[in-house]
């Protein structure tokens, strides 16, 4: 049996009257460039590429549902619904995309960054201590809710086997009480012939009603918690550009430290490449060794200082994103909280009613044992 080589994923627009065709890789190929083109932003996350199951149809449609959700994300974001690259992804054909992309790809991100495209028009790169230590909390939530998230998905796929094969069982033993049922109606034994059949009954119920308890507990669970690990992992992106760029200024900055305080050390001016303009005198630049590091290596303390603005400015952006993600993801969260319990509720009180069901039904008949009468009394 031949297998097909790739998948293609078919885009419409009904107002424009577009049908386009997009591969897996065309929707990587966007992500990729678009994280490059506007550092600092939350790109929405696609499914990881994987192989060998590719082409089962489980696997299509949950990977068609979130290219789906990554669309509805690019779309109604700020500034990435006017991205040029956006654009022409969801109208240009085949060809005019291809061209697009690899033009795209020969571009290369600003190196200064008051040039990075922000909504408020430019770069944040103030650094205000509360905001430092803020996205610091948030990069340790974010650990938190990765760890937490595989935890709830393991524990959520065992209470959903132990609901399974709670609703397997108790079905099962539903058909062994209508054997029963029927084994006595054959022996002329009336009252435990309709016991039995009641039970059966009862334990049908029960089964079908554990087994939908099981499916919409899962089902909520997994739209709420996949959501939230999608974002999550795109905010975890965001948070790693931060901290490469916290390392890479570190690191240069205890380099030229140690340079400059080798050199003060040494008293030899003549390596300290000063402004010619400066009016500060010698003799106060070598007795003053905090005035002398502000002075000496102008060129190599600017360039550690852009790096500086590299890690605000992803410190700024990594809280403004956050802060974004909280309020657009308030309405699923409410949504969930509301949704679950009153599922669980409704359940319940499903389980109640059947039991109540079978008690009254069970109390009309004239078993001849006071210990089921005892019992159905209670």
């Amino acid at each position: 049996m031949l297998r097909p080589k790739y998948v293609v994923y078919i885009i419409t627009s009904k107002s424009k009257n577009i049908s386009i065709e997009r591969r897996y890789s065309d929707f990587d190929n966007l992500r990729r460039e678009l994280i490059k083109l506007y550092p600092g932003y939350i790109i929405p996350p696609i499914p990881k590429k994987r192989t060998g199951k590719g082409f089962e149809n489980l696997f299509l449609q949950k990977r068609k549902t979130t290219l789906q959700s990554f669309l509805n994300e690019l779309v109604v974001h700020p500034l990435l619904k006017s991205s040029e690259l956006v654009i022409a992804f969801l109208t240009a054909s085949n060809k005019d995309w291809e061209v697009k992309a690899k033009n795209s790809m020969k571009i290369v991100p600003p190196k200064d960054i008051s040039h990075y495209r922000t909504i408020e028009g430019s770069a944040k790169i103030e650094l205000a201590k509360d905001v430092e230590q803020y996205c610091d909390k948030v990069a340790s939530l974010n650990t938190t809710l990765e760890d937490s998230y595989r935890n709830l998905k393991r524990l959520n796929k065992t209470i959903g086997n132990d609901f399974e094969r709670l609703s397997e069982s108790i079905l099962k033993a539903g058909c062994t009480y209508a054997k029963l049922s029927e084994t006595y109606s054959e022996l002329n034994c009336k009252d435990q012939s309709m016991l039995f059949m009641f039970m059966g009954d009862l334990h049908k119920k029960l089964g079908e009603t554990y087994k939908t308890l099981k499916e919409n507990f899962s089902n909520n669970f997994n739209r709420f918690y996949s959501f939230y690990y999608r974002e999550s992992q795109a905010l975890g992106e965001l948070l790693d550009m931060r901290k490469a760029a916290f390392e890479t200024f570190n690191l240069n900055e205890k380099k030229l430290y140690k340079k400059k305080e080798t050199l003060f050390d040494q008293k030899n001016v003549s390596k300290w490449k000063l402004d010619p303009t400066l009016t500060v005198t010698m003799d106060n630049l070598l007795k003053n060794k905090n005035l002398a590091f502000s002075e000496m290596l102008p060129d190599e303390s600017l360039d550690v200082l852009k790096l500086k603005m590299f890690y605000s400015f992803y410190t700024n952006k990594c809280v403004e994103e956050y802060v974004r993600l909280i309020s657009k993801n308030k309405p699923v969260i409410k949504e969930y909280f509301e949704t679950v319990p009153s599922i669980c509720i409704e359940r319940e009180m499903c389980l109640q009613r059947i039991w109540m069901e079978l008690f009254k039904k069970l109390k009309g008949l004239s078993l001849g044992s006071e210990d089921i009468q005892t019992l159905i009394g209670k």
